[in-house]
């Protein structure tokens, strides 16, 4: 950069040539050192590619050993061997230490080893699910009796599972229709039961041996339905049930027997049946119904006193009864059978009224018979059932239960005693006092925890009044000082919580205290309720205004931060309830959302039209770059179209729009560049055009100061001057006027004279103009005319700054300086050539 200087310093040649010298030589050491580097790197790369192959052909050697596998793996010092060993590694124990070791320095292996681990994990789990599968079927196989539920359990289990082996499907299937097998078993054991209900509860027919066979077959059921293997299966109600139904239809056989032995005394037959039937079944019940009922002749004075009384009653009355008893009989209903009983307990068969003909009496007689079975029975029942109520009773003592419980159990035992009393009769004495005397122990806990909790009410009273007392004074405190809506709000919340945390309080307590509660805490919840629906008012204006926003507004997002901001002071200011605020919080966030929503796609249509005003300017910068012209007009005609083009064009992107615009100001320029030269090319010409004109009138004026004309070369003249275009401006109209002049004069005979005088007189003048041209151009002028230019300069100086615009001076001499014919030189030709060349903008100009 400063090499210029050598030659005022020349002894520095030769130290810079030194220090050349030197540099090449340390730039050719600095080569060859970055060449022996290199190969070295290369050496060592190609080395340790020849070690790791060594090391791949042990591993393969070694890939049936998974130990010294991973042995190879924790020393193997390059990613792409440790993945390759990694794949051959398959045990749960192996995969697990590889991944401890590699579970931050290298993830290919890591993810590798946790995704097989995962795999075994799941298959551990696939094959625990099948094993459990198959055990809970052997266990259902192994229970007693089966429900659906337990089918329908097992089969939701196997649905689970998602990959089921075929070994184990198959065992499984077994199992399973081992399973359906037991199903349909214990399905048509409990229809047989359900078939044995039925037919017990047939009417007996006229024929009681078929009866007697009957009874027999259906006793050999149920005893084969309860000692089968699957007898467990058999709900206890429905074998209950069907107990109670044979009971039942022996007892109306034993009552059919005895009817018929009423009836028909001497019959030695029916006499031998009812023998047999009541051989048939060892059943107590059974044989007292039969005392009862051979006990139940009254006396002859008993039977005219009821005879007496049944004329009191008609035969419909009768008859209804009657049904009513063999109804309430069939059903086993005793409380209506006793009820229709005691209407017709005055009726004597011996002594019947006339109404009564002899299968009424007969249907009588048998209704009484297993009305007193039934009694029977509900005597034998009802002792065991309150002897079973009384030790229930005594157990109670022992129990340990809540107050509550107890007193729950206790009402209901002696609600259940009572009800039996109603349908078995009274009770022996001593086995009341039993019972009497369980339920009092049995309640005593519970008598002494109501004790508790009396003397509890009472204590919780004094606290009560102690919160009330300190309640109030709270309460004038918030209301003297400066409201604080958020302390007023949690005062209220924490009061409401210690209230209830008194506990319970005699009723009539209770009604006084809540009163003296609810004004207090009236207090503050007037003022404070009526803040809240303040705040409820202003914030739904909130909603009111966000939802009245402009979306296309520009400050559209900092008024919805302010409105935000206002929330969050209102929220800060005052709680309301948990429902409302929640409610008027979505409605707030969805109308701000709403906005800012809006505003996204206000901003997504804009960078759409941006894209598009992006494509449109690209295609101008394209349009832009690929012209080409050569005419000025068309170019400037171009340059016009494409800047209205470009501003017409909305924005773009951003991050594209710098690029964009130095592109299209690069583009401009290159069509400012072509223009410009093609102006300059088109001055040039036009200077040419002019300088040639020049020089035509030149040769013109030269010509016509000889005293001999050549024609010929006038004609040549003219006939150039013709071919040549003449410029519109001032010099081109100025140097036709000074070839029209010359053309006149050619015209005459002897010109010679005059022109030589009006070349030779305008020499000065001209020479003048030359010279103050220069100057005003600054231009160099011969140097025999310094002391001439020194004094022109100054008379210019004084004139410009009188008058001013040397620009249009210069026009002006130019214009003159064309127009003043003169006889030229060689020097004068040269430096007006000059001048024209330099001052080509003010001769073009019109």
């Amino acid at each position: 950069m400063f090499d210029f200087l050598n030659k005022f310093f020349p002894g520095r040649s030769h130290s810079k040539s030194a220090t050349l010298s030197s540099q090449s030589v340390k730039g050719s050491e600095h080569a060859n050192a970055q060449l022996n580097k290199d190969s070295e790197v290369k050496q060592k790369q190609e080395q340790q590619e020849r070690d790791r192959q060594i090391w791949k052909q042990k591993l393969d050697a070694a890939i049936h050993n998974e130990a010294m596998v991973i042995e190879m793996l924790l020393a193997c010092d390059f990613a792409d061997g440790r993945l390759y060993a990694a794949q051959h590694v398959h045990s749960k124990q192996g995969l697990e230490q590889i991944r401890n070791v590699f579970k931050k320095s290298d993830k290919r292996v890591n993810k590798l080893a946790g995704s097989r681990l995962e795999e075994m994990h799941q298959f551990e789990l696939n094959a625990n699910a099948v094993q459990g599968c198959l055990e809970q079927a052997s266990h259902l196989l192994s229970l007693d009796y089966l429900l659906p539920n337990h089918l329908i359990q097992l089969d939701t289990q196997r649905e689970a599972i998602a990959l089921f082996p075929d070994h184990s499907l198959q065992q499984f299937q077994q199992l399973r229709v081992q399973l359906e097998q037991r199903m349909s078993e214990q399905v048509q054991l409990q229809r047989r039961l359900l078939n044995l209900i039925n037919d017990a509860c047939k009417e007996i027919n006229d024929d009681l041996v078929q009866a007697q066979t009957l009874l027999k077959v259906w006793q050999q059921e149920f005893q084969h339905c309860i000692t089968h293997p699957l007898a467990e299966s058999l709900p206890k109600h429905t074998v209950q049930e069907a107990e109670l139904a044979l009971q039942r239809y022996q007892a109306q056989l034993i009552g059919a027997v005895k009817l018929a032995e009423n009836v028909d005394t001497g019959s030695v037959v029916v006499k031998h049946e009812s023998e047999s039937v009541e051989a048939l079944v060892d059943i107590k019940p059974g044989s007292e119904a039969v005392a009862e009922f051979s006990s139940a002749q009254t006396p002859s004075d008993k039977v005219k006193h009821r005879s007496s009384n049944v004329v009191s009653m008609t035969a419909a009355q009768f008859n209804d009864a009657l049904d009513g008893l063999e109804r309430a009989l069939l059903d086993g209903s005793f409380q209506q059978a006793k009820a229709f009983e005691k209407q017709l307990r005055d009726i004597d068969v011996a002594a019947a009224p006339q109404f009564l003909g002899r299968q009424q009496k007969d249907r009588l007689l048998q209704a009484r018979k297993q009305f007193n079975h039934l009694l029977s029975w509900a005597k034998w029942s009802g002792d065991a059932s309150r002897e079973e109520l009384v030790n229930t009773a005594e157990g109670l003592a022992n129990l340990k239960l809540d107050p509550k419980d107890i007193v729950d159990t206790v009402t209901a035992l002696r609600g259940q005693w009572k009800q039996m009393e109603a349908t078995s009769g009274g009770a022996a004495k001593e086995m009341w006092l039993r019972f009497d005397a369980a339920c009092s122990a049995a309640y005593a806990p519970a008598a002494e925890h109501f004790q508790q909790q009396a003397e509890l009410r009472k204590t919780n009273v004094a606290k009560a009044e102690q919160k009330l007392s300190e309640m109030q004074t709270s309460v004038e405190t918030l209301l003297q000082a400066d409201k604080n809506w958020k302390t007023i709000g949690t005062t209220i919340q924490q009061v409401q919580q210690d209230w209830k945390r008194v506990g319970a309080v005699d009723r009539k307590e209770k009604t006084r205290l809540d009163q003296q509660f609810a004004e207090l805490l009236g207090r503050l919840t007037s003022i404070f309720d009526a803040e809240q629906k303040q705040t409820v008012l202003q914030r739904r204006d909130l909603i009111l205004q966000v939802t009245r926003l402009d979306a296309n507004a520009r400050n559209a997002a900092d008024q919805v931060r302010t409105l935000q901001t206002q929330w969050q002071s209102s929220a800060s200011h005052i709680s309301l309830e948990r429902k409302q605020e929640q409610e008027l919080w979505l409605e707030f966030r969805a109308a701000c959302d709403a906005v800012f929503e809006s505003r996204k796609q206000l901003a997504l249509n804009a960078d759409q039209e941006r894209q598009q005003h992006l494509q449109l300017k690209q295609a101008v910068c394209e349009k832009l770059e690929q012209f080409i012209a050569t005419d000025i007009a068309a170019f400037n005609q171009f340059r016009r179209q494409i800047q209205t083009e470009w501003q017409a064009i909305g924005a773009v992107p951003r991050q594209e729009e710098n690029a964009l615009n130095r592109r299209y100001e690069q583009g401009i320029e290159r069509l400012q560049k072509t223009l410009h030269e093609l102006q300059l090319k088109a001055k040039q010409v036009r200077v040419e055009e002019i300088l040639t004109l020049l020089s035509l009138v030149h040769q013109a004026e030269a010509m016509a100061g000889e005293h001999v004309i050549d024609q010929a070369k006038w004609s040549s003249l003219v006939q150039e001057w013709d071919t040549l275009s003449i410029p519109k401006s001032k010099a081109g109209r100025s140097l036709k006027q000074r070839w029209e002049q010359l053309s006149q004069l050619f015209a005459e005979n002897d010109v010679a004279l005059e022109v030589n005088r009006t070349l030779n007189g305008k020499a000065l003048e001209v020479d003048h103009m030359i010279l103050s041209l220069e100057i005003l151009m600054q231009l160099e002028s011969p140097v025999t005319l310094a002391q001439q230019r020194r004094q022109t300069q100054l008379e210019i100086l004084q004139k410009s700054l009188k008058q001013g615009k040397d620009q249009e001076q210069v026009a002006t001499l130019l214009v003159r300086l064309l127009s003043v014919p003169v006889a030229f030189n060689a020097e004068r030709q040269t430096r007006i050539k000059t001048i024209i060349q330099h001052a080509a903008d003010s001769i073009l100009v019109a």
